[in-house]
């Protein structure tokens, strides 16, 4: 069950005025599936909290994704075929008018499954060759000037999906870049960003609709706003991850005993 949906989704029905907003579950069968499984995500594309759903059902089959490129590496190409899967789902009518609602879900998938081939490699312990950098280089700089181009300049003109897919060679070679900034960084700033990556998750959710929605409504400029929402998600955040720890923890104990 989805604690952070409990947050959202109860006094969304029950107490809108209080909140601020209401309408998302119309009624107690349609709560129970918001919290649960967030079907309205699914059903019609309602955006709350569309990550947990999304990201749940990706863990679903990631045991049997990594089971199949242990036995038959040549799988390990199996996330081009995720991103010809996203073109035909904007594209071909057909399939666009079946799953297209899910668009946000689907441009997603195949950066997740390549970040299963990555730790497989990291478990190899597989290099790359020194001189490599260079094409790293290159790719991010393409990746991200292609990117702030298409999001300043041409926003709006063409399906969000063919962004995304940027995104992926952009966020591939950011993590391959950083991996040599953070081995030259001191212990202190590499434990500060462990810190604030172990609470990403929680931040994600809580940020827009227990936050910005509520500092948003006093009209400040840009800075101050950004400022004030990591100030208040932060602690927001560490005390929701250390509150599931605490919960989690003995179950998985009990489990493993």
């Amino acid at each position: 069950m989805d604690n952070h949906g409990e947050l959202f989704y109860i006094p969304d029905l029950y107490f809108p005025d209080v909140v601020g907003h209401g309408g998302h579950s119309e009624n107690i069968t349609d709560l129970i599936g918001d919290i649960t499984v967030n079907w309205d995500f699914w059903l019609h594309d309602e955006l709350t909290f569309w990550y947990i759903p999304a990201t749940m059902m990706l863990y679903l089959f990631t045991p049997a994704y990594m089971i199949l490129i242990i036995r038959h590496p040549v799988y390990r190409w199996l996330p081009v075929m995720m991103i010809m899967w996203c073109i035909l789902v904007q594209y071909v009518t057909p399939i666009h008018q079946a799953v297209g609602h899910l668009e946000i879900f689907w441009s997603r998938v195949p950066i997740y499954f390549i970040g299963i081939n990555l730790g497989a490699a990291i478990q190899r312990k597989q290099t790359m060759d020194g001189t490599s950098i260079w094409m790293i280089v290159l790719m991010f700089v393409m990746a991200l000037a292609s990117s702030i181009f298409l999001e300043q300049v041409r926003h709006g003109e063409f399906p969000l999906f063919l962004e995304r897919m940027l995104y992926i060679p952009l966020t591939v070679t950011s993590i391959l870049m950083l991996n040599r900034v953070f081995r030259r960084m001191p212990k202190w700033f590499n434990k500060s960003c462990k810190f604030i990556g172990a609470l990403s998750l929680e931040a994600y959710l809580i940020h827009d609709h227990f936050v910005l929605q509520y500092i948003e409504q006093q009209h400040w400029t840009y800075w101050p706003t950004f400022l004030l929402t990591v100030a208040l998600t932060l602690p927001l955040a560490w005390l929701l991850h250390t509150l599931i720890d605490k919960a989690v923890t003995p179950i998985e104990r009990r489990m493993k005993s």
